[in-house]
């Protein structure tokens, strides 16, 4: 088969443009804008917020990452990550919501996230229901000036996993597809969680609301 160089160029010039808009397209799973850092795993995020930051040379100045839980009260008392910091956006909580506008909401969220950690260069892992809320709440806070923000993107209950036809699948092969099945932090990816309180960790300014 003759070579035809300009037709050797002009694929490699495309496959070139294709690999650079994979390079630069969004990561997260609902294909939304994403000014923070990255994505991470629920994997990750429990290794690296249970034994710290990542070894190497690189990281020796760097704070211990932040598991940030932005999901609302309700959801945070009925399980979390053991040593996950708790500031709810954009839900709160029913009696909450319908006295405050979007623009309250981030503010709050941004005082919150602040009070429990002022250094702007703490990596914080951001964590909701199903990587949704915590995409907003992941770029406010990057807006915000938090230098190293990333997503935790199955979130803590996930979504159902499908095969490359679109089948939802039956990870665990117990005859029945349910929520066990999603790959979230406590459903498929089996990582630890707890309903204990801890004072130190919860939304300081609504914290009669997570005893009701």
């Amino acid at each position: 088969m003759p070579f035809h160089k300009k037709a050797w160029i002009g694929a490699c010039a495309a496959g070139a443009f294709a690999l650079s808009g994979l390079a630069h397209a969004d990561g997260n799973r609902y294909e939304r804008e994403r000014n923070y850092h990255s994505e991470v795993s629920v994997s990750e995020a429990y290794v690296l917020t249970t034994y710290g930051r990542q070894n190497g040379a690189d990281n020796a100045g760097t704070p211990n990452p932040v598991l940030l839980d932005v999901r609302s009260i309700g959801e945070y008392v009925a399980g979390h990550p053991d040593k996950a910091l708790h500031v709810p956006y954009p839900r709160i909580h029913p009696t909450v919501d319908p006295t405050l506008s979007n623009e309250e909401k981030a503010r709050l969220l941004v005082e919150g996230v602040k009070a429990a950690v002022p250094d702007l260069d703490t990596p914080l892992l951001v964590l909701c229901r199903t990587g949704a809320r915590s995409i907003a709440a992941a770029n406010i806070l990057t807006e915000a000036g938090y230098t190293h923000v990333r997503n935790i993107w199955e979130g803590f209950e996930g979504m159902p996993k499908t095969g490359v036809n679109g089948n939802l699948l039956d990870l665990n092969n117990d005859g029945v597809i349910d929520e066990r099945d999603w790959d979230g932090w406590k459903n498929f990816a089996g990582l630890p969680y707890s309903t204990k309180l801890r004072p130190t960790l919860i939304y300081q300014p609504l914290q009669h609301l997570y005893y009701e």
